[in-house]
């Protein structure tokens, strides 16, 4: 089997909007349009490289999931290799999200809510699904009274989609 060429960030995330517009392009067309191959972009390694930078800035990178991975250890481990193992469980069948860590937060009333923290390594596959899916779905909700562009994700969260 061909290992691809290692990518750069720049390059990764021009390839994953290139996708992404295409698809974006497609939805808007033709609203019945059926997109049968977004598997493979989801494990794309342009895409795992994306959803990893987004999930690095993220402060929460530095949270621990139930199997005490932040971005420092996935760092010191190496990048490269870590996605190249999440994407091979992936394409094998073989990836089985973790458990979420919970933890009590206080609430300002001075009660407390439960707060599940994901492993890191489900955080870049949930960010890489979410780069696929997110320009088919905006723009069927794009114009709706109310949405506000980039936030399809939380909207599809509250409709329960």
């Amino acid at each position: 089997m061909n290992s691809p060429a290692p990518l750069d960030v720049k390059s990764a995330s021009e390839r994953v909007l290139g996708w992404q517009t295409r698809l974006h392009r497609w939805a808007v067309g033709d609203e019945q349009q059926r997109f049968g191959d977004l598997f493979n972009l989801i494990c794309d390694p342009a895409t795992l490289l994306v959803a990893w930078e987004r999930v690095k800035r993220n402060r929460g990178s530095k949270t621990a999931g139930v199997d005490g991975q932040t971005r420092k250890r996935v760092e010191q481990m190496g990048v490269d290799g870590v996605l190249a193992e999440l994407r091979q469980e992936l394409k094998d069948g073989t990836y089985r999200p973790l458990p979420a860590r919970e933890r009590l937060i206080p609430k300002r009333s001075g009660k407390l809510r439960s707060l599940g923290i994901s492993a890191l390594r489900d955080r870049i596959v949930q960010t890489a699904a979410r780069l696929v899916l997110e320009p088919i779905f905006e723009a069927d909700f794009c114009g709706s009274p109310g949405m506000i562009v980039g936030e399809v994700t939380q909207t599809l969260v509250r409709m329960g989609v």
